[in-house]
């Protein structure tokens, strides 16, 4: 018969210290090692190169976003003077449009009132009223007919070589002048 021997409960204390023994000496080991290569890693020339490219290049960034922001502050005030600009223009538009109203209705008014050489039936081409001239040089011919056919006769007229003229004309009168210049409605 054959029996099993036990084992020696001193011998497993052993192999139990032993194995514990190894274990902590490969942790020891294996910490010793990180930690060398940390060391190494933190201290190595790459990663100063590394933490100094990195510095640069957030200062490169500062200072694109200051230059970012002062840009937009700059476009901020020049859209403002625009603004200011294009309103002060529309106001001269507004302005310039009312002056041209204005002249235009005194031009359509002096228009009215005036008359130059030819033929006027008065109250179509021309307004009623008195008209006057100042001839300086020539001679001013102006009538009334009794139409404006080449047939009509001449109902009165009147030659003025230098000086003012004055006539007074009613609707529906013909009223014929050369030379007379311009004749004012007073």
């Amino acid at each position: 018969m054959t029996t099993n021997p036990r084992p020696n409960p001193d011998m497993r204390r052993s192999v139990k210290a032993t194995t514990t023994y190894y274990i902590a000496v490969a942790a020891l080991l294996v910490g010793a090692a990180i930690g060398a290569v940390v060391v190494t890693l933190s201290t190595s020339p790459q990663l100063d190169d590394a933490r100094s490219d990195n510095q640069r290049l957030r200062a490169q960034v500062n200072e694109a976003e200051e230059r970012a922001e002062a840009a937009e502050a700059d476009r901020r005030t020049a859209q403002t003077l625009i603004d200011e600009q294009s309103e002060e223009l529309d106001q001269r538009a507004t302005g310039l449009d009312e002056r041209e109203a204005k002249i235009a209705t005194a031009e359509q008014q002096q228009a009215a009132n005036q008359m130059t050489g030819g033929m006027h039936t008065v109250g179509m081409t021309v307004l009623a009223g008195t008209y006057t001239t100042n001839v300086t040089s020539g001679m001013c011919y102006y009538a009334w007919k009794s139409g404006t056919g080449a047939d009509a006769e001449i109902v009165d007229n009147n030659i003025v070589e230098s000086g003012p003229a004055t006539v007074t004309l009613e609707d529906g009168q013909i009223f014929e002048t050369t030379g007379c210049g311009t004749w004012t409605k007073q």
